[in-house]
């Protein structure tokens, strides 16, 4: 009987560890965005990848996001979806820290992808057409 008492803490306690994993690479993926979003620095550009953050700009104001959404009906910026889809981000990517700021006189959409498999990727697409900022 207290083999099987102790299979059964083992069987439980291995199920904890894997849970703990789990939280624990959830919680670094978020640590990470915040950092390069808040205070990465530097540029980050991913082979493959629709755009990047730079610090070689000249970020202008932020748009408010009721702004944004009316120069998107309005025709004057393509879509949040459309811009995603044009960039190969898949309709059920958790997105952070979304907005539309302009950067060297061009609106931009800026925002962080949260990838399921570990890193971050960060974007700036132009608003109009979906061309991603190229560092100058």
């Amino acid at each position: 009987q207290k083999r099987m008492v102790l299979f059964r803490l083992g069987s439980y306690f291995k199920k904890y560890i894997v849970s703990m994993k789990q939280a624990l690479h959830q919680i670094a993926n978020v640590a990470l965005a915040g950092m390069l979003t808040f205070g990465g620095g530097g540029s980050l550009a991913l082979p493959g990848v629709g755009g990047v953050f730079s610090v070689s700009k000249t970020l202008g104001a932020c748009l408010s996001p009721v702004e944004a959404q009316n120069a998107t009906r309005e025709g004057r910026f393509l879509s949040f979806n459309q811009i995603k889809r044009m960039n190969g981000v898949g309709d059920n990517a958790t997105v952070l820290n979304r907005q539309v700021c302009m950067i060297d006189g061009q609106p931009y959409y800026r925002f962080t992808v949260l990838s399921p498999s570990g890193p971050t990727i960060n974007y700036e697409l132009r608003a109009t057409d979906g061309t991603p900022y190229i560092a100058g």
